[in-house]
């Protein structure tokens, strides 16, 4: 049996199923979550955070499908300057193009995580009913950190009402920099790789919250935990 496609930074359609495949060549299917990076242009912060965690993740996504949007453009490349600094990681952003966000991609995915408030804002704008699963990346880190990761069989729905609790959407406008993760476009290579580090350490935590495995961290128990239907 084939193995069934996996997310690519910056393409939000993708597929609800995996085939995982264990260390016994034995083949399951499952549930992932599908998890939606957004920056403002879709070719700096979003992409970069994406590529991050999908470098961290096994081979078949470990139960975590990404994808990357902007807010403003389409077809726009990564600056080559971002490039460069990816290319340090071992990552290659080259062929990256933004790819705008939709209704249908906010619908679809399960988590979306913004690099500043006004991208919560704007989400959210484009459609209310995704406020319960929209955070700011520097917010659900901290929010989720204090919940710790999804009970077993536990709805991911349900857990993100947990992480969420007591959250107001007055607490999105502004700005802070506690919630934010600054835009290096334009910016020297020093600032650039300051982000970066930064995207590393924030989406480095972000398979453990979830309670999903990663190449460089141990499995736990709900790894497999079934996702909501619908």
């Amino acid at each position: 049996m084939s193995e069934a496609p996996r997310a690519r930074c910056g393409l939000p359609g993708t597929h609800k199923i995996v085939l995982v495949t264990s260390a016994r060549e034995t083949s399951t299917w499952r549930w992932v979550i599908k998890l939606l990076f957004v920056c403002t242009a879709g070719r700096c912060r979003s992409p970069i955070a994406a590529a991050l965690l999908e470098k961290r993740l096994g081979p078949v996504g470990a139960g975590l499908s990404i994808a990357s949007v902007g807010l403003k453009f389409t077809g726009e490349p990564t600056p080559e300057i971002g490039v460069s600094v990816m290319a340090e990681h071992g990552i290659d952003l080259a062929p990256h193009r933004s790819v705008a966000v939709t209704t249908e991609a906010v619908a679809d995915a399960d988590l979306i995580l913004g690099m500043t408030r006004e991208h919560v804002r704007d989400v959210v704008g484009i459609s209310p009913a995704a406020w319960p699963k929209t955070f700011t990346l520097k917010d659900f880190v901290r929010r989720a950190d204090k919940v710790g990761p999804p009970r077993r069989h536990q709805r991911l729905a349900d857990w993100l009402a947990s992480v969420g609790e007591g959250r107001d959407p007055r607490e999105v406008l502004g700005s802070d920099p506690d919630d934010e993760v600054p835009d290096p476009y334009g910016q020297r290579t020093k600032a650039w790789e300051r982000v970066v580090d930064e995207l590393d350490d924030l989406v480095s935590k972000i398979p453990r919250l979830l309670g999903v495995t990663t190449r460089f961290a141990p499995s736990t128990d709900s790894a497999t935990h079934s996702r909501r239907s619908g």
